[in-house]
């Protein structure tokens, strides 16, 4: 309970410096020439990102709505390879930001249980959702090309770090069926979301 006194000796004083904002910054960090191009830039990507987010969430409103006056029955090996699906999709992602599975979950503070129960609720509502927009696409006479799977699946090797024969070796035939829904279920919505009337 005495006083105390410590003795301390700086041996080094530091103050951040900010780069100045012009334009030899912009071009450094941005495909802009110029400072005000560069802020048109940070203008014109907050926007795009903002009207994405309005598109998924009009897109899962339009969808939500159907479910509710529609009964959907899956088949659970649908729902097991989608889930499965989801998983090395999200690992991968993890992959490429230098992540692994155990700390995100560590982080999360969720067992590996948690993890895998997560992504078959959420494989559920999407093959369901898939399944609606699958009946859709029928009665429009919407058809998907073997090149249009293709191309998604070579879009999902890349997103999971794999070799595109070695992904439709795992997913098997039943899951390449599953990315053509998909890729009809997409053009469905591109129907949907252009029938739409805004409420």
């Amino acid at each position: 309970g005495r006083p105390a006194i410590f003795k301390v000796q700086i041996k080094e004083l530091r103050e951040a410096v900010l780069p100045e904002l012009d334009d030899e910054l912009a071009a450094a960090v941005s495909p802009c020439k110029t400072l005000d191009g560069f802020k048109n830039y940070i203008r014109d990507e907050i926007m795009k990102h903002k009207q994405e987010d309005l598109a998924i969430q009009k897109e899962n409103l339009i969808v939500d709505q159907i479910m509710k006056t529609t009964t959907v029955t899956v088949p659970e090996q649908d729902i097991q390879t989608a889930a499965e699906n989801l998983k090395q999709g999200f690992i991968g992602q993890l992959k490429n930001s230098g992540q692994t599975l155990e700390a995100y979950l560590e982080f999360e503070h969720m067992t590996m249980e948690q993890f895998e129960e997560s992504a078959i609720r959420q494989a559920e509502h999407m093959i369901k959702g898939q399944a609606v927009l699958a009946e859709i696409a029928r009665q429009e006479g919407i058809t998907v090309s073997d090149e249009e799977v293709e191309r998604e699946l070579r879009h999902m090797a890349i997103g999971y770090q794999m070799d595109q024969a070695k992904l439709k070796e795992l997913i098997g035939e039943r899951g390449i069926e599953l990315v053509r829904q998909d890729v009809a279920g997409g053009k469905a919505m591109d129907f949907l979301t252009a029938s739409a009337i805004e409420v």
